[in-house]
């Protein structure tokens, strides 16, 4: 597939063509919405995970992909993971904005019916852990720490990122009642990579080989 040899479908290019659909699907979405009501706001909460859920999912699911069925595609995954993980930390900083916007201008909604205080205790590591895995995602940091303890940091960061993200959409399908089919899409995509996860490890366990599940 020569088309995935591209200089534009690799590397930095390929971040930036994410990022930039991803901005421009959350900047289409905002005349749909009144920003001057706190419901307005919470849907561009919503909406900036949405798009970036994607890109979280196939960074998770890269490695296990090409060691359960390689090919020209899962090889470009998987070169491309960095990126790609990368992606969907820019697309969380929409989602941090919105948040700050709503907390700023509705705090007493924001804490109410948005999040209380035992989901921000569960929820505030993830951000941290996000930025962390940014931050020794370029290699002049990562080449100052210490191999072990940085692919314990991305693989304790990218379960803890899939486990909030399918924990969330888990907690949309059950709690409440205006269900959409996207939560239970991401729901079920998140199983399924995680299950791609296990079957890969099951099959490198088999084959005498050790699973390294690094994160993005």
């Amino acid at each position: 597939m020569d088309v995935l040899k591209s200089k534009h479908l690799n590397d930095w290019p390929l971040f930036y063509w994410i990022a930039a659909l991803d901005s421009a699907a959350v900047i289409a979405y905002l005349p749909t919405q009144d920003l001057s009501t706190p419901v307005g706001v919470s849907e561009m909460i919503q909406c900036s995970v949405r798009c970036c859920v994607p890109f979280l999912y196939l960074a998770f699911a890269a490695s296990s992909i090409n060691v359960l069925a390689s090919s020209p595609f899962s090889r470009w995954l998987l070169r491309n993971r960095r990126y790609i993980g990368l992606s969907f930390a820019a697309g969380m900083g929409w989602q941090l904005l919105f948040i700050l916007w709503l907390l700023l201008g509705h705090s007493e909604y924001f804490m109410e019916e948005v999040y209380w205080v035992p989901d921000l205790i569960f929820q505030i590591p993830g951000y941290f852990l996000l930025v962390a895995m940014v931050v020794t995602s370029f290699h002049p940091v990562r080449r100052k720490m210490n191999r072990r303890a940085w692919r314990a940091l991305h693989w304790v960061g990218i379960y803890f990122l899939w486990y909030t993200v399918a924990d969330t959409y888990y907690y949309e399908i059950t709690y409440y009642e205006d269900r959409q089919a996207i939560d239970y899409i991401y729901l079920a995509a998140g199983v399924v990579v995680l299950l791609l996860r296990i079957a890969a490890w099951i099959r490198l366990r088999v084959m005498g080989t050790r699973f390294v599940t690094t994160g993005a």
